[in-house]
């Protein structure tokens, strides 16, 4: 039988390896300057709103064009056919169409709003 000694802890040679750990994470804060982001490149976050924005703008001209080109196209024909006297039109339906032309105008614009402008109708606290 062989003595082996002092338990590790009591040797002299002997460092904590938690200690070790500790003095490597010091040795390597030291070591490495702080990095700084850079002021000339733009951040993810801006990169994000940026492709945000662009994507909401086509979306606005899209939807614009293609309101415009339905209200166009409906009101034309009807007044074509009016015009062209193969319906006749009384006060009461024109009075409904442009309500309905109205109503239908009004609630494409709140629709868009509310997608471009989102939250901004919350009261700020």
């Amino acid at each position: 039988m062989s003595e082996e000694g002092p338990p590790k802890e009591k040797r002299k040679d002997y460092v904590d390896p938690s200690l070790q750990m500790e003095a490597y994470r010091e040795a390597l804060r030291r070591a490495a300057p702080r990095a700084e982001p850079r002021k000339d490149f733009p951040s993810e976050d801006d990169l994000d709103q940026s492709k945000d924005r662009e994507l909401r703008e086509k979306f606005m001209r899209w939807m614009t064009l293609i309101l415009a080109g339905q209200l166009l196209f409906v009101n034309g024909t009807l007044l074509g056919l009016a015009l062209a006297q193969l319906i006749t039109l009384d006060d009461h339906t024109l009075r409904i169409w442009l309500a309905g032309t109205l109503i239908e105008v009004f609630a494409i614009v709140v629709v868009i709003a509310k997608y471009l402008f989102p939250g901004r109708s919350k009261k700020v606290r």
